[in-house]
């Protein structure tokens, strides 16, 4: 999925219909990677 994120310029709400779902899902989902990239460092 995260592919597509990268081939649609970083863009939530393109990736969200390249993969059919909400792209309140793509931003909930980068937030959590988010989150746990700053709690390893």
């Amino acid at each position: 999925m995260w592919g597509f994120y990268f081939e649609c310029n970083c863009k939530a709400k393109e990736t969200a219909e390249q993969v059919f779902v909400h792209y309140d899902t793509i931003n909930y989902r980068l937030e959590r990677i988010k989150e746990r990239a700053r709690s390893s460092a």
